[in-house]
């Protein structure tokens, strides 16, 4: 197949990049960007590109006004492209050959390339107080050759920090820099690289590259020449990973315990405007709240291994309004530091630095650099926003949480920015609110004898994250097949939240620098993440990865602590325990007692939990015997769940009147054919009023007031189906409000193959045990996958294709399962056709491509590819023309340290047929 020029020669160093676990080049699961600013666009600028490469010097200018039009048009395209979707637009960058044979007046309306050692700026913001949820605020900015441009990322730099001397290449375009993830640039094969160092690779020791063999790729400053493809990944990783502040003395930056611990100086610049004068908060009140309030505190989580101590300066005047800063914050801090200079404060003998002002932003009441010094605050001057922001300078990002669609604590979801409730870099900011255990452990105040990482099953004390001292105040359980690792903690600070104090709390942790997802162990309770809390008695289960959770009892010490059981395993043959509750009494006056026994055996022998739920938000002890005294008249659902630790549960409940209730109970049964179904979530949609099934299938809905009332049932894997019309109206108590479940037999896996950007049909896609082929294209869809981790192949004969964009094995959860792509990798051949007087088709019996013509050369050039590895055979061919094989002989062998250019020449023309 013939491909548009520029997919062809963009693919010949960008292509290749997906061998390093990039997605430079992957196409996005959906293109709303590209459907805004118009795909149209690109192509119509690639073919008058390919036109006129196509077409020879004398001829050329008669298509310079085509082409001018297009470039400008194709300008406001990429402009937008480049904030908006960034991958996007660096996957349209023109290629290099191309560039090199364009004219000025198209050349000045595309994008200009960028390579080299630069500083990334990342801004994060903290919402002003009482602002509900929002999107996280961030922004970035590259610093390179001297100038600053705003920069847009993806991948995994979206989770870099601030950071300084680090590779970085993208492309530029109206003040505006699309930033590849990727930290090594492949070079074209003709594309110049003088005055540039070269840097041996150690991998080529023995090897001789005299001839022009390897692979030559880009690295900020310097060049080097790989002996084999496979080094970049390698290579790409381990530049990654400087990136990912796991190596910060690599890139000349301190290491981040010098950086997060010890006595920290802050100069506080206060500033005003000849629009908005006046002090913006008191040199007093400042100071007291900086050198105390906020240092105890951070003394506090870092256990004695942090503190600040501010300057405050007098108030100086900027020399632009309020109203000229309102676009632009970073001039003002530059013009802040250069005031304070100026007066004799200089902030390079500070370790951190904050510009304060009266409020004239209304989105933000904080920001700071992430990972490095610089903090601005626009008005609010409290310990939640210096605390916040002090933690992103330190180098973290936001305490997030992930809710999800499917019912689970984990699975398909989202992301909740400041989700978090009780984390300093969440929602919330108060002195007893700490800062989560990953955090800290990124920050080097947990030590390693303080973080347990569980490998085997057992039980574990956990102590609680606030008090100083040398105890065990974390669990981390790594997630097999997986980067996220569970992190449990336990705290003792937030007095008036009942699940937290008698419960632990679960984040997701990532293996680099990045938001924490705090998670919910009852979604979609009336309490929110409130009650986000495990508690004693409960058991989480990731079944997936076989990891189950489970807090048992306060361990009674001083300071408090946790008893944590954790089961690792799939334990297919367990089964579910039995368990049966009865009360002393189901009816009793106001403030009377009742006192409940459960009955449980579990068939296997395994050590049984019991939490207990009173149904009006309170929960018991982890006991079979609990006793209870109700305040309010009502009818109340006392449900225990007993749980063996390893994933499976049994569940029975009784119902208790007290007083005489002014409301109702509505009740009914859940089954799955014949079968009773456990575990069901029954709601009468007000959010208030939750219920579940039982072991036998039933539930019973309480305290629901006269009315009408819409129920609705729901199971993770099930649909359910309502044997009653809706709404229910409610006078009375009401019985038989039944629903029926019918099993999901599993989920989708899409995606798309893709040769050089375009999709590529007949290409076998496999899970291993169901498969796919890609239709005209490049599409596939797997139906009936049920939940796992499963390894995808993509296979055609004469080709190799490699994941775009996610790594193996994948997960699903629950959940359609999208953007699962591949591309077709390999090597790139290059040469010239000597001798043409026109285009020549080169392929190699599966690939082809159409030559150009290079007026630099003054020749017909080609490039194809990617090809995979082994002997190949490489034909060209021009109508009425001999063309034979110039510098090698067939079959050639492609990949190695094979220098990859085949030229071709013209011998003589074809001759004539006899008649």
């Amino acid at each position: 197949m013939t491909l548009p020029l520029r997919r062809r020669w963009t693919s010949l160093w960008l292509a290749t990049l997906l061998l390093l676990g990039c997605n430079q080049t992957t196409p996005p699961t959906a293109a709303p960007h590209a459907a805004v600013v118009g795909v149209d666009t690109f192509t119509a600028f690639d073919a008058w590109a390919e036109r006129y490469l196509r077409t020879e010097a004398a001829a050329r200018p008669a298509l310079v006004p085509e082409g001018e039009s297009l470039a400008m048009t194709r300008r406001v395209a990429l402009s937008a492209l480049i904030s908006g979707d960034p991958r996007e637009a660096l996957r349209h960058e023109v290629a290099f050959h191309v560039r090199r044979e364009m004219p000025e007046q198209v050349l000045r309306h595309l994008e200009q390339p960028f390579s080299g050692m630069g500083q990334l700026s990342v801004i994060s913001a903290l919402p002003p107080e009482g602002a509900s949820e929002q999107e996280e605020h961030v922004e970035r900015f590259v610093t390179l050759a001297g100038r600053t441009y705003r920069a847009f990322v993806y991948g995994w730099r979206l989770d870099q920090p601030s950071q300084e001397n680090i590779p970085l290449h993208g492309v530029l375009l109206d003040d505006r820099m699309a930033v590849s993830d990727s930290p090594v640039r492949v070079l074209a094969p003709d594309e110049s690289v003088q005055g540039l160092p070269v840097r041996p690779d150690t991998s080529c020791a023995g090897r001789n590259l005299s001839a022009g063999g390897g692979l030559r790729v880009h690295v900020g400053d310097g060049v080097m020449v790989l002996c084999e493809q496979q080094r970049l990944s390698v290579l790409s990783e381990s530049l990654k990973d400087k990136g990912r502040e796991q190596d910060r003395s690599a890139l000349g930056v301190s290491p981040l315990s010098v950086w997060t611990e010890g006595h920290k100086r802050v100069l506080l610049i206060r500033v005003d405007f000849s629009d908005l004068a006046g002090e913006p908060v008191s040199a007093t009140a400042v100071q007291s709240l900086i050198d105390t309030s906020v240092s105890n505190y951070l003394k506090a989580s870092s256990y004695g291994r942090t503190t600040v101590g501010v300057t405050v300066t007098p108030v100086f005047r900027m020399p632009e309004t309020a109203a000229y800063y309102k676009s632009d914050y970073v001039t003002l801090q530059r013009h802040a530091r250069e005031a304070a200079l100026a007066a004799g404060w200089d902030t390079a003998g500070y370790e951190l630095d904050i510009v304060g002002f009266k409020k004239i932003y209304s989105d933000w009441a904080g920001l700071a650099s992430v990972g490095r010094k610089g903090q601005w605050v626009n008005g609010e001057f409290s310990f939640r926003v210096i605390a916040h922001e002090l933690g992103h300078n330190f180098g973290l990002r936001h305490a997030n949480a992930w809710s999800t669609t499917n019912g689970l604590s984990i699975g398909d979801g989202t992301n909740v920015d400041y989700g978090h409730p009780f984390d300093t870099m969440g929602s919330n900011g108060t002195p007893q609110y700490d800062f989560n255990p990953w955090f800290k452990t990124l920050l080097g105040w947990l030590q390693t004898t303080q973080v347990q990482t569980v490998t085997t099953s057992g039980t574990y004390r956990l102590y609680a994250i606030e008090p100083s001292g040398s105890s065990t105040y974390a669990l981390q359980i790594p997630r097999s097949n997986d980067t996220k690792s569970y992190w449990v903690d336990f705290r003792q600070s937030v007095t008036a939240n009942r699940w937290f104090m008698n419960g632990v709390s679960i984040n997701w942790g990532y293996p680099s620098p990045q938001v924490s997802h705090l998670l919910d162990m009852t979604p979609g309770s009336p309490g929110g993440r409130n009650d986000s809390a495990l508690v004693i008695g409960r058991t989480f289960s990731d079944e997936n990865a076989g990891i189950h959770v489970t807090p048992v009892r306060l361990g009674g010490t001083q300071p408090q602590s946790m008893d944590v059981v954790v089961n690792l395993g799939r334990f297919p043959d367990n089964r579910s325990p039995q368990v049966s509750v009865s009360a002393n009494t189901t009816a009793v006056a106001l403030n009377g007692a009742v006192t409940f026994t459960a009955t449980a055996e579990d068939p296997d022998g395994d050590a049984l939990a019991y939490y207990w739920d009173f149904g009006d938000d309170t929960f018991g002890t982890n006991s079979p015997s609990v006793s209870r005294t109700f305040g309010t008249a009502r009818d109340y659902r006392v449900r225990c769940t007993v749980t063996d630790m390893k994933g499976r549960t049994a569940s029975a409940s009784v119902l208790v009147k007290v007083g005489t209730p002014s409301s109702f109970v509505l009740s009914g049964r859940v089954t799955h054919g014949t079968l009773p179904l456990a575990g069901v979530r029954v709601s009468d949609g007000t959010g208030t009023r939750v219920t579940y099934t039982d072991s036998d299938g039933r539930y019973a809905l309480t305290h629901v007031p006269a009315g009408n009332h819409t129920l609705s049932a729901s199971r993770y894997g099930y649909t359910l189906t309502r044997g009653f019309t809706v709404p229910v109206a409610v006078s009375g108590a009401q019985e038989g409000l039944d629903f029926t479940a019918t099993v999901i037999p599993g989920y989708t896996l899409q995606g798309r193959v893709t040769h050089a950007g375009s999709g590529l049909a007949g290409v076998r896609v496999s899970d291993g045990t169901r498969s796919a082929v890609t239709n005209s294209n490049g599409d596939y869809s797997l139906a009936g996958v049920p939940d796992g981790f499963y390894t995808l192949t993509a296979t055609r004969e004469g080709w190799q294709f490699t994941p775009s964009g996610f790594t193996l094995p994948l997960e699903v959860q629950g959940a359609t399962v999208t953007g699962k792509n591949f591309t077709s990798s390999g090597w790139y051949v290059s040469g010239t056709i000597s001798g043409a007087t026109g285009p020549a088709t080169i392929t190699d019996g599966v690939r082809t491509s159409t030559s150009f013509y290079s007026s630099k050369q003054g020749l017909w050039s080609y490039s194809l590819g990617p090809i995979p590895p082994g002997p190949w055979t490489l034909t060209a061919s021009i109508p009425g023309a001999v063309v034979e094989p110039a510098n090698f002989t067939n079959p050639v062998t492609i990949g190695g340290s094979t220098r990859p250019v085949f030229d071709f020449v013209v011998s003589g023309a074809v001759a004539a047929s006899p008649r």
